[in-house]
């Protein structure tokens, strides 16, 4: 192993890269079509985000690899990563809940920033819980329950003319 990697963060590393990632290009396109529907997109992509990692088993023993990993020293590096990754995705899903406020759908209960990070626990949340307690519910079906609710509570409540 040591003749590939220089040590253990290394090789955690590359199986951490060796992990597809959504198609984050499409995704992004699909958002900025002007009419977009920023919930029902985003909604689709967590789920189906949910869905993969409820299937999927090798990124099952990876992202479990990860969430055991302590995060100084050698391993480092790979806190650094996920930061980095963090960030991305925390800019992307601003954005997008921004073009929600913007369209006139986001309530006023909630800012970009507080929706953004709110989908990201939830998320994050139940993929944590899941891997690491035994994975004692069906994170697929209770995702999908949680992110409807949790998108339910986004929208801004309609007027009456």
């Amino acid at each position: 192993i040591y003749w590939h990697f220089a040590n253990r963060a290394d090789l955690v590393l590359e199986l951490y890269n060796s992990l597809p990632m959504p198609q984050e290009e499409l995704i992004a396109r699909e958002l900025e079509a002007e009419n977009a529907d920023v919930f029902g997109v985003l909604e689709r992509v967590g789920r189906e985000w949910l869905e993969l990692l409820a299937t999927d088993e090798h990124r099952q023993r990876i992202l479990s690899i990860l969430l055991r990993c302590d995060n100084t020293g050698e391993f480092a590096v790979i806190s650094e990563r996920q930061n980095d990754l963090d960030d991305e995705h925390m800019q992307a899903l601003e954005a997008a809940f921004l073009k929600a406020q913007v369209q006139g759908k986001l309530g006023s209960a909630w800012t970009p920033r507080s929706a953004a990070s709110m989908l990201r626990w939830v998320i994050k949340g139940l993929c944590s819980e899941w891997l690491l307690f035994g994975r004692r519910f069906d994170v697929a079906s209770e995702g999908k329950d949680a992110l409807h609710r949790l998108f339910a509570t986004y929208g801004a409540p309609a007027t009456s003319a």
